[in-house]
């Protein structure tokens, strides 16, 4: 079998794929999207996936003809080695903990704004309160998705 020549076959079908697929997305050199309809974004998942198989496929068989030389190893002393102490625990070669005193004092921590309660304390009007600041809480936390049916195609970095 020619190898080469299959490669080169499979490796231009897998960058027509990735054309498809800016096609697809509207992208143009230097372009970026935001936001992608649903239905878009499933179509692109089901075409990628397959595709990035295949290109692992295609570089494990570019990899056949690889040669590795194995690492060398190091000769061990001859002889006895001859260790220092008693054979306890090791200490560590530097301090494990900050020693310094902190540049600022630290800053008290904020109460949590969801206070506990007791069974007592389970009145309707406590209820609907508790609600009120849970909800509120969630709202400030996260802010909600557009409700556009479009999902997120912005590129993140963690």
């Amino acid at each position: 079998m020619d190898w080469d020549l299959a490669m080169t076959r499979n490796r231009d079908a897998l960058l027509r794929i990735v054309a498809t697929l800016f096609a697809m997305l509207g992208l143009s050199e230097g372009a970026a999207v935001d936001r992608i309809p649903r239905a878009l974004h499933t179509a692109i998942l089901r075409i990628l996936r397959p595709a990035e198989a295949a290109v692992r496929r295609l570089i494990v068989a570019a990899a056949r003809g690889m040669v590795v030389k194995p690492a060398v190893s190091r000769s061990m002393p001859a002889g006895e080695i001859v260790r220092k102490g008693t054979g306890q625990t090791r200490h560590s070669a530097f301090r494990i903990e900050d020693i310094r005193p902190p540049m600022a004092p630290a800053e008290p921590r904020p109460k949590h704004p969801l206070r506990s309660f007791s069974p007592a304390d389970l009145t309707p009007a406590a209820l609907r309160a508790l609600h009120r600041k849970s909800r509120d809480l969630i709202a400030k936390s996260k802010p909600a998705p557009p409700k556009d049916g479009k999902v997120n195609a912005a590129l993140s970095r963690p």
